[in-house]
Parts: C-alpha cells; structure tokens; sequence
C-alpha cells in the first residue's frame, strides 16, 4: 500500500518551540526536556511495522516567519521486537501552532453553565 506510511515527530521544548537541536530519547519512559521523540509505521505484504527512536538529534530552524525547518537522525528500534535500524530526513515550512490547553478540550472550548439553584 503505498501512500500509507506515516512518520511522527514530537519535540518537547523547556517552554516554547525554538531553533536548536534537541536529543532523541526513546518515548516508552517520560518525556525529556529539552528532547524530541520519533516514530514511523509502514505496511509490508503481509504486516504493518514500526519504528521508535532510541537516540540521535531534531534539529530546528526558524525563519523569520517564524516557520519551522529541520531534518532529523536517530537511531530506531523495530516495533515490535529489536531491530534496530536508521531513519534521517527533512522537513520545511512548518508552521507552529499554540498547544491546546490540558485537560478536557471540549470542557475548555464549552464552559458548562452553573446550573444549580439558590
């Protein structure tokens, strides 16, 4: 099936996204910050595999646009099992958007209406 391979990348800044290279950690213990995870999946004839990094770098550039480049080169591990493989790439023209807040978003976006009576 081509067409149907997906590649996640998620950086975990101290506070915003900036320009920098950000280290690779494996994203099964808690997030690391400053850090990056990695992720792929792809389907073969007959299964669909997976990738996770282990280690390795994203590193970011910000235009003046404030628009994201960067490539990435990690060092993976096969999903499921061991083998261990390489994924390096680019990507350009990211354009950063703010987080949604935590918690329950559709709670945030609809605030619920006291109701109760005095």
């Amino acid at each position: 099936m081509l067409g149907d391979t997906g590649v996640g990348v998620v950086v975990y800044p101290t506070d915003s996204v900036r320009s920098g290279t950000y280290k690779v950690f494996n994203p099964t213990g808690a997030a690391l910050r400053p850090g990056a995870a990695i992720a792929a999946r792809w389907f073969t004839e007959t299964a669909i595999r997976g990738a996770q990094g282990d280690s390795g770098t994203v590193t970011l550039e910000t235009d003046r646009n404030g628009r994201l480049s960067g490539t990435v080169s990690a060092a993976t591990l096969g999903v499921p099992g061991l083998t261990k493989g390489r994924m390096r790439g680019s990507f350009s023209d990211l354009e950063v958007q703010k987080a949604l807040p935590y918690g329950c978003v559709a709670d945030s976006l609809h605030p619920v209406k006291d109701s109760s009576v005095s």
